[in-house]
């Protein structure tokens, strides 16, 4: 069965990755809440009674809502390992709680990262009388 690799090693033309602007926590003083560009990566490996191609799925959900799926295919190439960037230019999250990206394959859940989604207090401006 495949599963997400634990690993983050392949790149470009260095076949290394530097994950920046990691997503911890997501705190909005209002919701729906915006969230601008963002990629999901997921780096993928083969168990060796896999086949060389598989289908798969990203799922965004905000609390138990579907946000938004997506079908990928991992095409391994004849390697042990592939890897899958999807790239949002923008998702509205509606209400607080959490995000969730899950990542499957062959329609079983491999992976799940969870986000807090966070009312934050707004900021008040009061005046003062002296």
């Amino acid at each position: 069965m495949l599963k997400e690799h634990p690993e983050i090693k392949q790149g470009w033309y260095s076949r290394q990755f530097s994950i920046i602007n990691l997503v911890e926590e997501i705190s909005s003083v209002t919701f729906s809440a915006l969230i601008s560009k963002f990629s999901v990566f997921a780096l993928i490996e083969k168990e060796p009674d896999d086949k060389m191609v598989s289908q798969g799925q990203i799922k965004l959900l905000n609390n138990d809502s579907v946000l938004f799926t997506f079908d990928i295919q991992y095409d391994f190439d004849n390697k042990a390992r592939t890897r899958n960037i999807v790239k949002f230019n923008g998702l509205a999250i509606p209400t607080p709680g959490k995000f969730v990206v899950q990542l499957f394959a062959n329609e079983a859940m491999i992976s799940s990262k969870e986000v807090a989604c966070n009312l934050m207090a707004s900021l008040q401006h009061t005046a003062t009388s002296s």
